[in-house]
């Protein structure tokens, strides 16, 4: 709903949600928004079907359930085919701070791919005290737009003051550089 609100009327939204139940909600959520196509497919197999848009410029977000066992796994192979397709897109990758190991897998896998111009943004808003239990989440950027990596760096900061008084961190890294 946000990406649709600050959508420019010449800008293509396109979200995509497999789960039936889930799918329903965001139809029924942006019914009325002219420019938003709603899909219910595999986001991955959007990647596929979708890259590279015809204006060779986007911002791709990928927000996976990570319900599915190896979903930390599949994301490096997924996230380099896409960026073999459209390497100039900017891509967002969500995540959450649960447990440590999948999220450091993921990281080196994508550090080893050879990629360029990785951000990591992340938000801990309790110690990691056991794993499962969401205390934070994180971003990695592929090829963010300039200026991005500064409004995060004072942006995040006043975000983990705000949401977690005390207790809460952030942190705006390049995971990997130019």
């Amino acid at each position: 709903m946000i990406a649709a609100a600050l959508a420019r009327p010449q800008d293509r939204p396109v979200a995509c949600e497999l789960n039936p139940l889930e799918f329903s909600a965001l139809d029924a959520a942006c019914r009325g928004i002219r420019q938003i196509s709603v899909q219910q497919t595999d986001g991955y197999q959007a990647l596929k079907a979708l890259l590279p848009p015809r204006e060779r410029r986007g911002l791709v977000l990928i927000d996976p359930p990570y319900e599915q066992p190896g979903e930390f796994a599949r994301l490096p192979r997924e996230l380099l085919a896409a960026h073999k397709r459209f390497s100039t897109g900017i891509y967002a990758l969500w995540y959450p701070l649960k447990d440590e190991a999948p999220v450091a897998g993921l990281k080196r896998a994508l550090e080893a791919a050879g990629l360029r111009r990785l951000l990591e943004v992340e938000l801990r808003l309790t110690p990691l005290l056991q794993g499962g239990i969401l205390h934070g989440c994180g971003m990695l950027v592929l090829n963010p737009p300039w200026g991005f990596t500064e409004q995060m760096q004072a942006a995040m900061p006043t975000l983990a003051a705000i949401l977690a008084p005390g207790s809460g961190e952030a942190r705006v890294r390049w995971l990997v550089p130019e």
